[in-house]
Order: structure tokens, then C-alpha cells, then sequence
């Protein structure tokens, strides 16, 4: 993809928050890199450039800006034909296969060639997978330096770094300045006993109705919302805690507190939260396209920043799906909570201590003993064994097309869950659950004069491509408004 350089200037100029993290700008004369929000004076037209990524930037011979600091800058995936691909890639990256395996075995595990990778991300972000790589561990330790006051070990290994030494030595030859002198520039950094981490959305961004859409599907022991802040037991083995998220519109980002003790697993739990609230989101693109829908357009007043909730964990939710099958969402989540209390691990006291089961938990249960018909108990000891075996797996490796078919080759899971789960599993912004009960509801309220069926539903849909998954959002919402 080529960036409009009159376009992105104009962007500059009105230092828009909509247009943070599409594009980064490299200033000639100060050798840095900036978020087109930064608000240091604008350099020169002529000593502009412009790139698709941070990580374009940062292989263009930039360094990271110190006055609008990058690394907060909210992610962003253009929507085109190589998207499954740069997801996956992105998430693959994420669990540390290039770190381990370099840019061949990322590009095994995607079933690519190495040549057509590179291809794809020099199009979609203008820089290399290694390039990305770097720039996603640079970004997260600056943002470690910045908002805790974490040891510079524990930031280094924290962000994925082999050892101190190449830590100290790369932040210094990006920053120009080793690590402890840019804590002495951040005099903000948190002395707080949890790590308090910022995680950058582009506005609008509604909360409450995200919030609303979790609270009907909390898992008892696992997860609740209190006073509009989000809590989650989470364990990585021995090690564990409660997570909590607020937002802080004022700063457009979400905050995330994590106990000390979980300082190893900072990536992860970033990454996760970002995935749950949907946080790569281009509100502004996806509600200019979808007001050209007659039966749209009256919600988006109120859903102006609608989100597609994801989750956090992918067997968690797709349980969860298949418990709610034929009951209620309140239904299901009675269900749900028995499961836990059953088969989880209760890990610490208090209200919050109890990890979801893991599918070696499910795969030889009495799941019909918490009062779900044996049909279902199957479908779900199916899907745990699937996991188990690897047939299934969310962690980029397996494309969707594949998720999907595997799915509906279970016992007890059709188009409607699969979809269902692939739509929030994979934070696809262009799937819709054929059929859906809802969504026909919502249509008919607008349009009684048609049967709604399933073919007429995805008809309509066609016009909300790619963003069907928020449409479909949308008019869930409308059914409580």
C-alpha cells in the first residue's frame, strides 16, 4: 500500500486522533520518528516522510519520538486480501516464533513461503517480519520504563530480550541513550506496588455497552465488574492474580493493572486485553461505511463507538458457546458457573481465584452431571479433545477457513456457533452468525414486510462488508435500547 503524502500531512496538521497508529511520520532534520498526534512544532513539509508502520519507521533509520512516544500508539490492520495473514503473522509473532524460529519458521507455520511473506508485510506495514518483531519488544519495554518501576532486568526479559546486554545495547542504539536515562526523562512512572500499563484505542469508544455485553456472561469465580472496572483472575502456573481494566476516556486507553508478580507475563496480558475490548478498532471507517445502510444508520448515534467483544481465551468461549445453545444467555451462564466451580482450579481465596478447566480436564468429564443434555456434554468433550490433539488452535497457526470446517465437523456445533466463535475468537470484523435469532429480531423491528430468513439476512449484509461483525454488533445492542 502507498500513503497519500498530501493526505497524511493534512492528518498531521490536525493533529486527529482517528488517524493514530495508520500511519507513522519520519522527521528528516530530527533523525525521529512520531505519531501524526505528536505535539511538538511540525517540521517542514520537505523534511517529512511518511511510513505504514513503526516499524517502517524504524528500518527507515528513525528513532522513536520522546515527546509523542509511539509505543502507545493504538495497533492498526488495513483491511485487504492478505488480513488473515497479517493477523496471524501478528499473532504468531506474538507467542515468540520469530524470536525462536526466525522469519522461515513463522513463515513454515503459516504455510508460506519465506519470499511471499516478506512480500506481504513490506505491502500491509512497509517493513520486514524481523523489523516487527524488533519494534513490538522495543515498544514494550519503553512503555515498561515509562509507566512502572519495574527493575531493568525484569523490563528486559519482560519484553523478550535473550539477555541484558543485547537489551541495553539495542534500546541505546534506537534511543540513542541507555535504558536508565530514559526513565530520568519520565518522571510519571508509577511507584505503585501493581504495574499500571496504557493501552491506546482511536475514539469513539463505548465502554459502557462493551461492559454491558460482559456483564450478562460473567464467569462466577473468574471475572466481574464493579464501578465500570473490569476484573479477571488469570494463572500462568504458580503464578497468579487479579487483573483489573478501567477506561480513561479523557486519555483515550484503556489502563491495566497487574499484580508485580505477574511482570514475565506482561506481553501476554496486553495482548489479551487488546483482543477482548477490541482495542485495534477504526471506529470512524467502519461507522462512515455502514451509515449508508438504511436500517443501520438509526443506531449509530448511539453506537457510535460500538466494539465486537473478543475474548480472552478462545476454549473459554467456545465452552461457553456451546453451553448457551438453546438457553438463555442467564441460562448459560448458571452452566458456565458450575463447570468452573466442578472442573476449575481454585487457586487463591477471595472472590476471584478459580481458573476456567482445561480442555485435559473436559476430555473424559461427566460434563451432563451440571444438568446439560448428554448431546451437548458430548459436543464439548469433542471440542476439549480437538484442543487437546491441536486439530484446533487459535494461536495463528491454523487459518480460518481450516477452524471453521474442523468446527462444524463436530459433534453438536453448527454454522451459527462456529461463526459465532470465530467472529470473537479471531476479532474477524467481517463475519456474521447465519441465522442468528437476534439479528432477525432487530431486522424485523426495522422491516416487517419480509420473512427475514436466513439468505434474505446475508443478502442485507453483503452492503456492510467488511465490517458485518460491527453491524452485527449494532443491532444486538438495539434489541436493549
Amino acid at each position: 500500500m502507498i500513503l497519500d503524502p498530501e493526505i497524511c500531512f493534512r492528518a498531521i496538521r490536525s493533529r486527529d486522533r482517528r488517524f493514530d497508529g495508520k500511519f507513522f511520520v519520519g522527521v528528516k532534520s530530527t533523525g525521529v520518528y512520531c505519531r501524526p498526534i505528536c505535539p511538538a512544532p511540525h517540521a517542514k513539509r520537505t523534511n517529512m516522510t511518511f511510513h505504514l508502520s513503526a516499524a517502517a519507521a524504524a528500518e527507515a533509520g528513525f528513532r522513536p519520538c520522546l515527546r509523542c512516544f509511539p509505543e502507545y500508539s493504538p495497533n492498526f490492520v488495513r483491511q485487504n486480501n492478505s488480513t488473515e495473514i497479517i493477523i496471524r503473522a501478528m499473532r504468531l509473532i506474538q507467542n515468540g516464533v520469530v524470536d525462536e524460529h526466525g522469519v522461515s519458521g513463522l513463515s513454515q507455520q503459516l504455510n508460506l513461503s519465506e519470499r511471499h511473506l516478506r512480500r506481504i508485510f513490506a505491502e500491509n506495514l512497509g517493513a520486514s517480519p524481523q523489523a516487527f518483531a524488533q519494534t513490538r519488544r522495543v515498544h514494550l519495554a519503553k512503555q515498561l520504563i515509562n509507566d512502572t518501576s519495574l527493575p531493568m532486568t525484569k523490563i528486559a526479559f519482560a519484553a523478550g530480550f535473550q539477555t541484558i546486554r543485547q537489551f541495553n545495547g539495542v534500546i541505546k542504539k534506537i534511543f540513542g541513550r541507555p535504558p536508565r536515562d530514559l526513565r530520568r526523562l519520565n518522571r510519571n512512572a508509577s511507584k505503585s506496588a501493581s504495574l499500571q500499563l496504557k493501552l491506546s484505542y482511536r475514539p469513539p469508544f463505548d465502554w459502557d455497552a462493551l461492559l454491558w455485553f460482559l456483564t450478562r456472561r460473567l464467569s462466577s469465580g473468574l471475572e466481574q465488574i464493579s464501578d465500570k472496572i473490569y476484573s479477571r483472575f488469570v494463572a500462568f502456573g504458580d503464578d497468579c492474580g487479579v487483573i483489573e481494566v478501567v477506561d480513561l476516556p479523557d486519555k483515550y486507553c484503556l489502563e491495566l493493572k497487574v499484580p508485580a508478580n505477574l511482570w514475565m507475563h506482561v506481553p501476554v496480558l496486553i495482548d489479551k486485553t487488546s483482543r477482548l475490548f477490541d482495542l485495534t478498532s477504526d471506529p470512524e471507517t467502519i461507522l462512515t461505511h455502514l451509515k449508508s445502510d438504511s436500517i443501520l444508520t438509526n443506531h449509530l448515534n448511539v453506537n457510535c463507538g460500538v466494539r465486537v467483544p473478543g475474548c480472552w481465551d478462545p476454549f473459554e468461549l467456545a465452552v461457553r458457546t456451546i453451553l448457551g445453545q438453546q438457553v438463555s444467555v442467564a441460562g448459560a451462564t448458571t452452566l458456565c458457573s458450575r463447570l468452573i466451580e466442578r472442573w476449575g482450579i481454585r487457586k487463591q481465596d477471595g472472590p476471584l481465584g478459580t481458573t476456567f478447566p482445561c480442555p485435559t480436564a473436559l476430555v473424559d468429564s461427566d460434563i451432563a452431571s451440571i444438568g446439560l443434555p448428554k448431546s451437548r456434554a458430548n459436543s464439548i468433550r469433542q471440542l476439549a479433545n480437538a484442543f487437546v490433539r491441536g486439530t484446533l488452535s487459535f494461536d495463528g497457526s491454523i487459518g480460518q477457513n481450516h477452524l471453521l470446517e474442523t468446527m462444524t465437523s463436530l459433534h453438536g456445533i453448527g454454522d451459527w456457533t462456529a461463526h459465532y466463535i470465530l467472529m470473537r475468537a479471531l476479532n474477524d470484523p467481517d463475519l456474521i452468525p447465519p441465522g442468528d435469532l437476534g439479528l432477525k429480531k432487530s431486522l424485523l423491528a426495522h422491516d416487517q414486510t419480509k420473512s427475514w430468513t436466513n439468505k434474505e439476512m446475508l443478502s442485507q449484509a453483503e452492503s456492510w462488508r467488511p465490517w458485518r461483525s460491527y453491524a452485527t454488533m449494532i443491532l444486538w445492542n438495539s434489541l436493549t435500547t
